[in-house]
């Protein structure tokens, strides 16, 4: 099309050349861009996730570079390191830490947070230590999960490190006890550019 176009009007600007005919059109902004689709609303995050779960266990959820999990094995690993939040006392209306480089292991600790009933608060392993100490003093938060080391070391504060599961509970199981769908999910602080930086609480 065109290069047909072209061919009867040289002058005239790219832009003014429609690539697509009308049907083409119709389908790609109407019919491939019909996404909207029903769920329960009153559901939380990790429920849905776990609903899928039980409709594809062996299909893949998450891939980092040469790992991948399966919905069972990632459900199964979130509920154990869940398990282990809630041994720690963690539960509705916490806040929990998490200082993870990108990896698998970010993705169950974010879905062992919520399975917990907490919030959590995303930290980046690049900030400066100053502005990591900020984050973690300023939200109270008392436990973090990390990827080896803790470099932040605060009086109160326990590291929980998700690349090393032989301290993580036994129990495998979804953990079930009532969490609003309206409840805190993260927590998420501004640059700090114009002032001091400012959480957002987002449910």
């Amino acid at each position: 099309r065109v290069l047909s176009a072209f061919a009867d009007d040289p002058a005239q600007s790219l832009a003014a050349v429609d690539i697509l005919t009308p049907e083409e059109r119709a389908r790609v902004i109407g019919e491939w861009n019909v996404t909207d689709a029903d769920y329960p609303r009153e559901a939380c995050i990790h429920q849905l996730f776990e609903a899928q779960v039980a409709k594809t266990p062996e299909a893949v959820a998450v891939v980092f570079e040469d790992e991948q999990l399966t919905y069972a094995e990632l459900n199964r690993k979130a509920n154990q390191l869940a398990h282990t939040l809630r041994d720690h006392g963690v539960g509705v209306g916490d806040t929990i830490g998490l200082l993870l480089e990108r990896s698998l292991e970010m993705v169950i600790g974010t879905l062992a947070v919520l399975k917990a009933g907490a919030a959590y608060l995303p930290i980046d392993c690049e900030y400066p230590e100053e502005r990591q100490r900020y984050l973690l003093t300023e939200s109270k938060i008392r436990l973090i999960l990390v990827n080896g080391a803790a470099p932040v070391s605060l009086p109160g504060l326990t590291a929980l490190d998700v690349t090393d599961p032989v301290g993580w509970s036994n129990k495998t199981s979804n953990l079930n006890f009532a969490i609003v769908p309206d409840a805190a999910l993260y927590v998420m602080y501004t640059s700090g550019s114009t002032g001091t930086p400012k959480g957002v609480i987002a449910t």
